[in-house]
């Protein structure tokens, strides 16, 4: 007698996975009896504690998985024998064969549903760590879409979204980021937690573009979202092309500054999208980075309601060949007074009191705008 499905010859003699609720508590109490971590310091250490709990869980999850496939297939195998005493072994060999098409899509299966499964209980250790912190919340609340959590709760949010958060967790990203879009439009934002390490930069910019902002654990940001960080290559290269002109006695290197004790910063030019080296920022244990574009515009006096609708590129010249919007705006303010009461003699030239002012207050407004 052949069977048509293997994960339902399992269930009738009581073999399961573990459920993600069960797969998570495990792993969070592992975690939890490993670190003995009071409510403050679960704050203060929540995105390692986070981190930890999922490749735990994970461990945890595979090693079931193991372990039920070896059960079904067990039990699958005695099951064949029992059916067919009289059985030789090249006929339980073809009757084994004869389920090829039931067995592969038993194991194909496991395979497919082991993300969505990673994904669910990723989701799940938000919700126990959420709990443990006494964090009020309202589970996969229906409003513009289906969020994970809403916080405080959804009926809060109905009446003061702009003060409430929309959070969902995703283990891991691709496209899938775009169904959230509209969960939360009615709030400041959208938080969605990942551990995803593939997510590209014109993503990330496609995300802030929808109010998305991203949450990662510490350890993943600085290791795969640091796009600004140098490559060994170009560290290496700019640490030897330094010490090369330092022996021929040359002031040619980079300039690295130290976020901790350094109050200015070397000029800041157009070129400096190639490399980045008149400005590089010390980094704990990692190689140092380049200003972002954003970090170029403050430097520059440039607010940030100012839009940065260009590329890095054109962005890092464009910031490079500004001047110091402030420090115009605070000459200009002290040379109009000046022009108004002292004269109108500019570089050894007469040039009349009101063209002198006229080309002084154009300029102010140019700079200024």
């Amino acid at each position: 007698m052949l069977i048509d499905n293997l994960k339902e010859f399992a269930e009738k003699r009581n073999i399961y996975l573990k459920s993600q609720e069960e797969i998570a508590k495990e792993a969070i109490d592992k975690i939890e009896d490993e670190y003995k971590y009071n409510t403050d310091e679960i704050k203060k250490n929540f995105d390692q504690l986070l981190y930890d709990c999922e490749q735990e869980a994970y461990r945890i999850y595979l090693e079931n998985q193991e372990e039920y496939g070896k059960k079904v297939l067990s039990e699958f195998m005695n099951y064949l024998y029992d059916s067919n005493k009289n059985i030789t072994r090249e006929g339980l060999v073809n009757l084994f064969g004869d389920h090829f098409n039931v067995l592969d899509k038993f194991y194909l299966s496991m395979s497919q549903s082991r993300k969505a499964r990673a994904g669910k209980t990723f989701e799940k250790i938000h919700n126990s760590l959420f709990k443990k912190l006494s964090y009020p919340f309202t589970e996969q609340a229906v409003i513009n879409g289906k969020p994970d959590f809403v916080m405080p709760s959804v009926e809060y949010y109905r009446v003061n979204p702009l003060n409430c958060i929309v959070f969902t967790a995703k283990r891991t990203l691709r496209e899938r980021w775009r169904q959230i879009v509209t969960e939360g439009a009615r709030g400041i934002g959208f938080y969605l937690a990942t551990i995803d390490k593939k997510v590209s930069k014109n993503q990330l910019r496609e995300m802030t573009g929808h109010r998305i902002f991203l949450v990662v654990p510490k350890n993943i940001k600085d290791q795969y979202y640091s796009e600004y960080t140098l490559s060994d290559h170009l560290w290496t290269y700019l640490q030897n092309y330094a010490e090369k002109h330092r022996r021929r006695g040359n002031g040619f290197g980079y300039g690295l500054i130290d976020p901790e004790k350094d109050k200015y910063t070397r000029t800041l030019s157009a070129r400096y999208h190639k490399d980045g080296s008149e400005i590089l920022i010390k980094q704990n244990n990692k190689n140092p980075r380049r200003l972002s574009p954003r970090e170029c515009a403050r430097l520059m006096g440039f607010p940030d309601t100012f839009k940065i609708t260009v590329s890095d590129t054109q962005a890092y010249r464009q910031f490079g060949n500004s001047v110091v919007v402030p420090l115009i705006e605070a000459l200009a303010e002290k040379t109009v007074p000046y022009l108004n009461n002292k004269g109108d003699i500019s570089n050894g030239c007469d040039v009349k009191r009101t063209e002198k002012q006229k080309y002084v207050t154009h300029k102010v407004k140019e700079y200024s705008a």
